[in-house]
Formats: C-alpha cells, sequence, structure tokens
C-alpha cells in the first residue's frame, strides 16, 4: 500500500546547471513558479532518476519547461499547477540551464518555488 505524505514546498534562491536531489522514491510534483532574471530564457528540468544517474545534456529529463527571460532589472516568471500531478517513480531532481537540451548555468541563478510529495510504498 502506498502512502501519501503532505505536500512540500521547496524554495531555491540559487538554481543553476547543478543537479539538486528532491529525493529518491516515488514522488509526485504538483506545482511549481519560477523567476528569471536574465535577459535569455531558460529551461528548468526535471528527472525521474537519482542525482548520481544525471548528466545534464546527455539524459533527457522527463519534464523540460520554459523559463521566460526577464531584462536585467524585471523577472520574466512562468508557474505551473497540475491538477493531476507528474508522477516519479526513481527520484526527483532538477536543474535550469540556459538551452532546452542541457547547456552551461544560467549567469544569474534562478528562483524556484516547487511544490512535491513524497510517497512511501509499504507502510
Amino acid at each position: 500500500m502506498a502512502r501519501i505524505l503532505p505536500a512540500k514546498p521547496l524554495l531555491d534562491l540559487s538554481a543553476d546547471n547543478t543537479v539538486v536531489e528532491i529525493g529518491t522514491g516515488m514522488h509526485n510534483l504538483h506545482a511549481v513558479e519560477a523567476q528569471n532574471l536574465n535577459a535569455v530564457d531558460l529551461w528548468l528540468h526535471f528527472w525521474d532518476l537519482e542525482a548520481a544517474d544525471i548528466t545534464i545534456g546527455v539524459d533527457d529529463p522527463t519534464v523540460s519547461l520554459l523559463i521566460p527571460a526577464g531584462d536585467g532589472a524585471l523577472y520574466g516568471a512562468m508557474d505551473k499547477d497540475w491538477s493531476a500531478p507528474i508522477g516519479f517513480a526513481k527520484g526527483l531532481c532538477y536543474a535550469v540551464t540556459d538551452a532546452p537540451d542541457g547547456g552551461a548555468a544560467p549567469a544569474t541563478a534562478a528562483v524556484l518555488n516547487i511544490l512535491y510529495r513524497k510517497i512511501r510504498v509499504g507502510d
């Protein structure tokens, strides 16, 4: 039997192309809000893998979302709220890059708000 734990918010004030592992095992991704101060678009990638198994630009993300450009003074922003959450079986990881297929770190890190749930099996 699976037990769904309460939703948790995660705030990352400096998201870049370093893979961040929210957790291993089953998770649901419910909502994302992202801010981009850079004058170029960024991409927020989520993987259904553990961080150690991810190479940016090699391993295709499960979900990749555009974060629109800001203008260097004002933030571009994106938000998504899924009524049916996106499921991850192996782990929930993310990174932000300057290209849709991987790429380098943004010149200025993005700001992320992520709402997710851990699912525990066998409790």
